[in-house]
């Protein structure tokens, strides 16, 4: 169920990173921007900042728009795409898998709200599959 929408400034300047730090986490990091380039250029200064890792070397990879994620996203709700990794199929269907460690590197409100509306969906669910289990016996 969908409580949060983001903002219009989410939906026309967001984009997100993935960066592989030097412990071979895999983090992704969103900001606003108003350029693919400009996006680039301040999420590859930041995560030297952030990451104390040499100016020419952080490991950058999947620069995409809020666009780009929406049309390659499944979720129903197209705001919860931009938390998507991959997909997996699962009883047939496909289904997306979630990031679980962004960096927020921007100063709007909606896009931590649909954050933790994501959490919240996830750990409910958790919790009735953990109910299923204990009902069968399992």
């Amino acid at each position: 169920m969908s409580l949060s929408i983001l903002s219009a400034d989410c939906r026309s300047r967001l984009y997100r990173i993935v960066w592989e730090t030097i412990e071979g986490e895999s983090v992704h990091a969103f900001i606003l921007a108003g350029s693919r380039a400009e996006a680039k250029y301040l999420l590859h200064k930041a995560i030297v900042l952030l990451g104390r890792e040499p100016d020419d070397e952080p490991s950058l990879f999947n620069l995409n728009s809020f666009e780009d994620l929406v049309n390659e996203g499944i979720s129903e709700d197209e705001d919860l795409r931009v938390f998507e990794t991959d997909w997996s199929r699962e009883d047939g269907e496909m289904r997306p898998n979630w990031m679980t460690r962004p960096l927020f590197l921007l100063h709007d409100p909606t896009l931590l709200g649909k954050w933790t509306e994501l959490q919240e969906d996830l750990a409910a669910q958790y919790t009735r599959d953990v109910i299923g289990r204990a009902g069968r016996g399992r």
